[in-house]
């Protein structure tokens, strides 16, 4: 077995699913504020996202999804268990319902 993967063990991404510009780094500087490991910050292919997502795949990953939700002022349904996002164990879609905070 390798260790090279080691580093992406929590891989996590945020994407910003609205036109509003920087909107992914904000939400990511949220949770590695408070001690969440930096999250990938970039946009999604749209940019028309009306429900923010947040998506993990592995059931074990579930109670940190709903957790990081709860930080980003999500409803728990907002968190769904989907394989559509490979290339992180959590992945946050955020919409037109996501409330952003300007960095402080």
């Amino acid at each position: 077995s390798s260790s090279s993967a080691a580093s992406d063990v929590y891989k996590r991404q945020v994407l910003n699913g609205t036109a509003a510009q920087g909107m992914a780094g904000r939400a990511s500087s949220r949770l590695s504020d408070i001690g969440w490991p930096e999250a990938t910050a970039t946009n999604a292919d749209s940019t028309d996202v009306a429900q923010s997502v947040v998506a993990y795949s592995e059931d074990a990953d579930k109670a940190s999804a709903l957790g990081i939700a709860q930080l980003l002022g999500l409803e728990a349904d907002a968190v769904v268990q989907t394989t559509a996002y490979p290339g992180a164990r959590i992945t946050v879609v955020l919409g037109a319902d996501y409330v952003d905070t300007e960095s402080t």
